[in-house]
């Protein structure tokens, strides 16, 4: 089974000099997965590209090589947060990825202070 969730909204930038170290440290965060993403196929991930479709993601890259999107293109929450811990230092301050679970829950992973935050929304009655 597991829980539903959708990408809502993203404003996530990594700038071109970070790329590296971006896809370095998201392919060493694989090592620490249960075999969803099996352990032995990490070794044989060398692209951006590569990496983040084992984390089931997509950038968008514009023409310097900055990362400027970032979209999910999974069904599950499994371990993400694992992954932006990971990168978290490598992430601008102030990009976000929203996500809206099955239940209509809606969450965003906030990148401050080279740390992710998991904020959760809040309804007001006015």
């Amino acid at each position: 089974m597991g829980y539903l969730i959708t990408q809502e909204d993203a404003d996530f930038f990594v700038a071109k000099k970070d790329v590296d170290a971006f896809v370095a440290d998201a392919k060493k965060a694989l090592t620490t997965l249960p075999a969803w993403c099996h352990r032995g196929y990490h070794d044989r991930l060398q692209s951006l590209s590569d990496v983040l479709d084992c984390w089931s993601y997509q950038a968008t890259l514009d023409a310097k090589g900055n990362i400027v999107g970032l979209e999910f293109l999974g069904e599950k929450l499994l371990e993400q947060p694992i992954l932006w811990d990971a990168v978290a230092p490598l992430v601008r301050e102030g990009s976000y990825l929203e996500m809206l679970g099955e239940d209509g829950a809606r969450w965003r992973w906030v990148f401050k202070d080279e740390k992710m935050v998991e904020v959760f929304a809040t309804i007001s009655w006015g």
